[in-house]
């Protein structure tokens, strides 16, 4: 019997770095990354919002306008 005992052992396999917090099920560290996303969406947001308010500071400004799309 114990030599099957090790026919079920298999090796698991441990990332470092960036790749070990893109490929975690620990909740803490699920948790600050959650936290991290809403921080740069937060960010993104509200920059986004300044660009609007300085385009509609005065009449006719092009701070945004349809010709600066990346298409």
């Amino acid at each position: 019997m114990a030599a099957h005992a090790h026919a079920h052992e298999h090796k698991v396999k441990r990332y470092t770095g960036l790749m070990d917090w893109l490929t975690t099920v620990d909740h803490k560290k699920i948790g600050i990354l959650y936290m991290i996303a809403g921080l740069l969406f937060f960010l993104v947001g509200g920059l986004e919002a300044i660009l609007i308010r300085i385009q509609l500071m005065k009449p006719l400004n092009n701070v945004v306008s349809p010709t600066r799309s990346t298409n």
